[in-house]
């Protein structure tokens, strides 16, 4: 049953303990956020056919009830329906009515939608404020209303905003179906307003009604009307009749569109109305019919009594469509300083431009042209003084009777003291037309005619033709609505300077020439811009496998700035990229690199880096362009060459062993070392160990990089070695009886060898039998009650599961004695050997505790030398990278049995830590599993933080995987910068990221990233890459060729983010 539901204390809308006795407001309820409580919308409110009734925030005045909605803590997006059936406010018509605070901010993924329960166009919803309510505070963003208000009632009503700490925002939001935003007498001088980037489709009535509103700004607005009353008349944008004069308000960049035939009946229906207001600007906003041939009354309409319409600027508008394109009817003698300039006004039915009423008015730099119907006229003149007409380009239909300008009328109006100079007229019917009634003239003279019927008509104008040209203006193609003059029109430095605009229809300075040009255009001449491009190679020779880096220079050799500037490279087939950047603009994968604008003598540099993939001639090549004309393209194009050759790397292998002489059933450890002498890297470096006959592998082989795997042989994929450096691999042989064994280990790598006589060692054991010499055993493990070669990740943390399992294993017939006698009378420790049982029986599986372990120095994770006290992380270990160290990972990390916790890049700000991961040194792909069984970080998610450098760049057939040792979708790992990082450094190729955050929670944050590349790496099931705020004009900020199956919401997220 319906009941009016008030809050008890603030919460959310869909707790119990929110609302007074415990009974959440829905269908049919009245709802009354009380005075002091802030209720946030988590839920949808109200049933596809009933609904709320009214929702009210707070009680009076003053109120400090909120009503809440974020999208961005939201985990979806909520409706708010409305019961109404009808229109009248309050009987069978519901919404919001607020005292308080209304804030509402919704997402692109979380959107707030606020409608009616009947959406046939019968019924609608509002929101308003109080009407006794003296303070307003309101902000709507990103949130759609559906049939809010209609053409007789506004939507959102909220007027009088004027004071300090008041808030009308109005930014981003969809209104469908609606009616008027209502502003009457806000001020935003005191208050802070903004109606601005809304988009409005199959509007009823004006979109936003501001009468005797100050210093506000109504800017970038879609507006698509469908309905209007009809009486009185309305306007999209609509100051109404004031009863008071308003000043400073903009109209800006919005774009309004007619789907109204606005010749049928009596619709009186304007663009944008603007009555009794002064220090006012309408700029920039677009004006068009649509399905219909005109739209509105009048474009741009300018009214107002004697002093009301003072210092208006109608600036760069286009304007069609339209019956009227702009209105001018400012009565009385004060109403000076309006100015329309710059506009684009074309295909109107009466006039481009008519001034009913005005008083020294400026109309220049304006284009007019196309379509009129027959006796009107281009430029219409009533009753004015002083106007002047300057500097426009107007451009008929010759087939149709028209005027260019036209003066007067005989018997309705007379214009005194005007000036018309400076302007092109072309194919009209009657060029310039001074009508009997008296006009009169203070200047006539340096206009050009074009292909008119008569330049001069009706009553003769005394004095005029001074300076007049005929001749062809040669438009660029006025087909294609482009009338800018072209080399060797007869417009150019013709015009008279005294009283020209400094500036013309596109801002370009006048003059550009010898002289002013006529016409709302000033030609100049194209602008020359001699790029030159060379390119440099280096190192030469390279050797395969190597890094070659070419570096191209661009200069702008000038003498005018070179504007769009793009620069192309086609990279060699025999080099594999790493990396494009330029030092300004950006670069794609493919080799297009963007530049921007090249001031004359200014360069820029694109630095491109590759391996070589085989032997011969390097060439890479380079071309440039820019928008200007360039007057020598010989320089416009450059090569750059190397040669590479095979790399050379002596490799050695030696061997040593203790001890000389084992016994039969014994053991004996050898050592390879590994040496690569020169002169250059070794990359896949093997080493193979042919078992000695009759003996058994004791695990587990030792390599101090990479991996090995026994079979019939030892073979220890070693990665990759530089020039003087050494690896070692410990092998352990088990000798069943007595004789000599035999061990020889080969060694070989990917380039080419100088030397292959040291590539191969070999070394003869000899067993003895027991009575022989006493064993010894050097080999390093710690095995010692000989119960098994077990080793787990906690043994390179110096303790063993299987000393343990040894231990329990050799007392166990004493333990099982003293449980034994435990229960017949007799015990040494009487009943606690049973627990005491039962405690080791537990232990037996364990390991050692977890660890945070940190990096002693650079090296390879395998490492112990790597790490501090000689301990590899592993499972359940927290893992530190200190700073001045780079950690290459050569293993796989973690198990699925429990998995890394934290690992941290870095401790500070501006890190030079690094994690790295090179697949094309690597020996195989790794994995690296996180301990993660949730998603709360830090305590059941892990992942990597990093303030230093993290760069990860696998292969296609070496692949780096990171997962969470839970992968059903219960957990995850994440990628994150610390939250104080503001140098982020982080390089992501060919990875495979599995469950690497979620919807709610980003996988990879690189937040204010000015170094982030993300390429050819497949996530799967995972959430966003966060990239707000990165800015790529210091570095490179790409994601690219990336594959994401199973994707958690958004795949990127960048807000405010700039060159990306």
């Amino acid at each position: 049953m319906a009941a009016t539901m008030t809050s008890r204390q603030s919460g959310v809308w869909s707790s119990s303990s929110t609302w007074i006795d415990g009974v959440v407001p829905g269908d049919g309820d009245e709802v009354v956020i009380a005075d002091g409580h802030t209720v946030e919308i988590d839920q949808d409110i109200g049933t596809e056919n009933a609904g709320l009734r009214m929702l009210r925030v707070g009680t009076k005045s003053g109120s400090a009830a909120r009503l809440l909605f974020d999208g961005r803590s939201s985990n979806r997006g909520v409706t708010l329906r409305f019961a109404s059936q009808g229109k009248s406010r309050g009987v069978d018509a519901f919404g919001i009515q607020f005292f308080g605070s209304v804030d509402l901010e919704g997402t692109a993924d979380h959107p707030l939608v606020i409608e009616p329960a009947l959406q046939d166009g019968r019924a609608m919803t509002f929101l308003q404020k109080d009407p006794s309510s003296t303070r307003v505070d309101l902000i709507l963003r990103n949130v759609t209303f559906r049939w809010t208000g209609d053409e007789n009632s506004a939507g959102i009503a909220v007027g009088g905003a004027s004071r300090s700490g008041e808030r009308v925002i109005i930014e981003g939001n969809r209104f469908e179906g609606s009616g008027a935003i209502q502003l009457a007498g806000a001020d935003g001088g005191g208050a802070t307003i903004s109606v601005s980037r809304n988009t409005a489709v199959d509007h009823r009535g004006s979109f936003i009604q501001f009468r005797a509103a100050r210093n506000l700004l109504i800017d970038r607005n879609q507006i698509t009307l469908a309905a209007y009353p009809g009486d009185p008349a309305q306007a999209a944008i609509d100051s109404m009749q004031g009863d008071q004069v308003g000043t400073g308000i903009r109209i800006e960049a919005n774009a309004i569109v007619s789907t109204l035939d606005a010749e049928s009946g009596t619709r009186r229906l304007y663009a944008v109305w603007l009555n009794g207001f002064t220090n006012s600007r309408i700029v920039g906003n677009r004006i068009a019919a649509e399905r219909v041939a005109y739209g509105f009354e009048e474009g741009i309409t300018v009214l107002g009594g004697d002093g009301q319409a003072a210092n208006l600027r109608v600036d760069g508008n286009t304007i069609t469509g339209t019956i009227h394109g702009i209105g001018i009817h400012a009565a009385g003698s004060n109403n000076t300083g309006i100015e329309v300039t710059r506009n684009r006004i074309f295909d109107n039915r009466n006039e481009h431009i008519f001034i009913s009423e005005g008083r020294q008015i400026k109309i220049n730099n304006n284009l007019i042209y196309g379509t009129l119907h027959s006796g009107q006229a281009g430029l219409l003149l009533y009753n004015t003084d002083r106007v002047e007409i300057v500097n426009n380009t107007l451009d008929g239909t010759p087939l149709v009777s028209t005027a260019g300008i036209a003066i007067g009328n005989q018997g309705i109006g007379t214009s005194t003291n005007v000036i018309i100079k400076n302007n092109l007229l072309t194919r009209w019917s009657k060029a310039i037309q001074n009508r009997p009634s008296g006009n009169t003239f203070q200047e006539v003279s340096h206009n050009l005619f074009f292909q008119n019927g008569i330049d001069y008509d009706l009553t003769p104008i005394g004095g005029a033709g001074a300076g007049d040209v005929a001749g062809d203006p040669k438009y660029g193609d006025p087909s294609s609505s482009e009338y800018h003059l072209q080399a060797g029109s007869a417009a150019i430095d013709r015009a008279a300077s005294a009283g020209a605009p400094l500036d013309d229809i596109d801002g370009q300075a006048r003059p550009a020439g010898a002289g002013f040009d006529i016409g709302a255009d000033e030609f100049s001449a194209p602008a020359t811009a001699d790029l030159a491009l060379t390119m440099k190679a280096s190192p030469d020779p390279v050797k395969v496998g190597g890094r070659l880096t070419d570096v191209v220079t661009v200069t702008n050799l000038g003498p005018a700035s070179a504007t769009e500037v793009i620069a192309i490279l086609t990279l060699p087939s025999e080099g594999t990229l790493l990396s494009i950047a330029a030092d300004q603009g950006g670069c794609d994968p493919a080799g297009r690199c963007t530049l921007g604008t090249l001031a004359a003598g200014a360069q820029a540099t694109i630095t491109l880096e590759m391996t070589v993939s085989s032997v011969g001639p390097i060439v890479s090549a380079a071309h440039v362009a820019g928008r200007e004309a360039d007057p020598d393209v010989s320089n416009n194009e450059a090569t750059a060459a190397a040669l590479s050759a095979a790399s050379r790397a002596d490799l050695q292998v030696v061997l040593t062993e203790s001890p000389d002489a084992v016994p039969a059933g014994g053991s004996f450890t050898t050592t390879a070392i590994v040496t690569n002498l020169g002169p250059d890297r070794a990359e896949e470096v093997v080493l193979t160990d042919t078992l000695p006959a009759g003996t058994a592998v004791v695990l587990p082989v030792r390599a101090s990089q990479g991996e090995c795997a026994v079979s019939t042989q030892i073979v220890c994929s070693l990665g990759g070695l530089e020039s003087g450096t050494a690896a070692t691999v410990e092998m352990t042989f088990q000798v069943p009886t007595p004789g000599t064994y035999r061990n020889t280990a080969t060694v070989a790598g990917a380039d080419e060898d100088p030397d292959l006589t040291n590539n191969s060692a070999s070394e003869e054991k000899a067993a003895v039998s027991k009575g022989g010499a006493p064993p010894s055993d050097s080999s390093g493990s710690s095995h010692g009650f000989g119960c098994g070669a077990v080793q787990s990740a906690s043994e390179e943390r110096g303790f063993r599961r299987s000393d343990l399992g040894d231990l329990l294993l050799l007392f166990w017939p004493l333990l099982h004695l003293l449980f034994r006698r435990s229960t017949r009378g007799f015990s040494l420790l009487n009943g606690n050997a049973r627990w005491i049982g039962v405690l080791l029986l537990a232990l037996l599986p364990l390991e050692a505790g977890a660890a945070t372990i940190t990096s002693a120095r650079s090296g390879p994770w395998s490492s112990p030398s790597t790490w501090g006290g000689g301990q590899v992380p592993g499972d359940g270990d927290e893992a530190i990278i200190a700073e001045g160290h780079a950690v290459q990972i050569d293993r796989d990390i973690g198990t699925a049995a429990q998995g890394l916790r934290m690992l941290r890049v870095g401790t500070r700000n501006g890190s030079t830590a690094a994690l790295k991961y090179d697949g094309n040194t690597a020996a195989r792909g790794v994995t690296i599993i996180f301990g993660s069984t949730g998603k709360t970080e830090g305590q059941d998610a892990f992942g990597i933080r990093f303030w230093g450098t993290v760069d990860l760049q696998g292969t296609e057939a070496k692949t780096l995987t990171l997962a969470p040792r839970v992968e059903d979708g219960r957990a995850i790992t994440f990628i994150r910068k610390e939250s104080g990082n503001t140098q982020v450094n982080l390089t992501l190729r060919n990875l495979a990221l599995r469950f690497l955050g979620d919807e709610e929670r980003p996988g990879i944050d690189a937040s204010e990233g000015s170094r982030v590349s993300i390429s050819e790496c497949r996530f799967e099931q995972s959430g966003s890459i966060q990239l707000a705020g990165a800015d790529g004009t210091s570095g490179a900020v790409s994601v690219s060729r990336n594959t994401a199956v199973g994707q958690k919401g958004p795949f990127v997220r960048f807000r405010a983010a700039r060159m990306v």
